[in-house]
This record gives C-alpha cells, structure tokens and sequence, in this order.
C-alpha cells in the first residue's frame, strides 16, 4: 500500500515539474541582445523587422548622426554602403526589405521615399516644391505619411505604392495632420494639429480607410482597426 502511495506522488511531482517546465520555456522566449557599438555607444534603433533586419543611428563625434544597418547575421553596415547615399532619415522597413523614408533635397525640400535592392530609390509622386514624409509601410506596399506644398498646410496622405499618386486624407479639417501607421487593410490613423493654437496644438487622431474615408467609431472592427 505504502509503495502504491509513494508511486502515485512521485507521478505528481512529475507532472507537476514537466507543467513548471512548459511555463518557464512560454514564459522565458526573449533575451536581450547588444547590437554592439559603432565608434560611439550613443545609439538609437528606428525600425526592424520579422527578418531581424534593423536599421539605427549611432551619434559620432562632433555630433554627427551615422545611420547603420544591422543584419541578420550581424554584418553591420554604414547606410552609404546599403543605399549608395545616406537617407536623413528611415522611419520602417516591412518584411519584405522595403524600406520608407525621407531625405533633404540641396534646396532643403524633404522628398519621401521607398528603396529595396531590386529598385533602389523611388521617390514618391508629389507637387513641385512640396515636403513629403513617409511615416510608415504595409507588406503591400501601401504608405501613410503627408505632404505639405507651398504654403498650404500639411495634409495626410495615402499612398497604393510608391510609383502611385497620393490621396490626401480628408481628415485635417483645415488643420494640419499627418498619417502615421498602417495596416495590411490600407486603413490608416493619424493625428491633426492646429498650429494657429500654440497652447494646444494637438486637438485630435483619425482613422481613414480607403473604402470608408474617415471611419467612425461603430465601424473600426469592421476594418480590423
């Protein structure tokens, strides 16, 4: 009887130990990795992606920013060597290697663009002398940014691809605004400033959708917002 006994505890405890061992192996997936110092520990990450690519800037001396890109691998690389010039700034990268962005033109226009190995540079459809910025891509491509030209305002901006012409959002309601993320569903969110107002100069967000214009609160699960 007492072998019985001492049988089924010791099944117990072995049951219970195998349990803690499948919790501690969900429960510990992640660990923390040095990306390693380029000529100066004063480093920012921008963007990554599912491939573990991973683009940040590293201050140097003088204060100069240096843009990197990190590889899978580890291979790290000045963006001169990625893109043939360096990009003012990177603001994502997809899981296919797109990536999106802005640079500063000689007459200080910010023009907005995607590169991946295949095409290079493609720099987006805009007005003469306008500043465009992209602030993020989907794995179809889609961006959201804005684009402010002459003296208009900055108005949200969708874009299908990079070779395609913008749609403004009609979600500035006269103010200025910007698109900030989106998702595989082209829907995109943003937010609207009113720079009349130094005080409160943020007054709201928005979500847009392509088939919906801006989209009301009733309908965000629909969009998978």
């Amino acid at each position: 009887m007492k072998k019985g006994v001492g049988l089924f505890l010791l099944a117990i405890l072995f049951v219970v130990a195998l349990f803690s061992l499948q919790r501690s192996s969900r429960f510990y997936r992640y660990e923390l990795i040095d990306l390693g110092e380029v000529a100066n520990p004063r480093n920012t990450g921008i963007c990554l992606n599912d491939r573990g690519d991973i683009f940040y800037y590293s201050i140097l001396k003088g204060e100069t920013v240096q843009g990197f890109f990190r590889e899978p691998d580890g291979a790290i690389k000045p963006f001169e060597e990625v893109f043939g010039q360096t990009p003012v700034q990177l603001t994502d990268i997809n899981n296919a290697g797109r990536v999106c962005g802005y640079v500063i033109g000689a007459t200080a226009t910010h023009r907005a663009f995607v590169w991946d190995t295949t095409s290079g540079f493609q720099f987006v459809e805009t007005p003469p002398d306008s500043h465009a910025y992209i602030h993020d891509i989907n794995e179809s491509g889609e961006l959201a940014g804005a684009v402010s030209s002459g003296t208009d305002k900055m108005k949200p901006h969708f874009w299908k691809s990079a070779t395609a012409k913008g749609l403004p959002l009609d979600a500035s309601r006269g103010w200025n605004g910007y698109g900030r993320r989106i998702n595989e569903m082209g829907t995109v969110i943003g937010g609207q400033f009113n720079v009349d107002n130094p005080l409160n100069p943020m007054t709201a967000a928005f979500v847009w959708s392509p088939t919906e214009g801006i989209v009301t609160p009733e309908k965000l699960d629909q969009l998978g917002v």
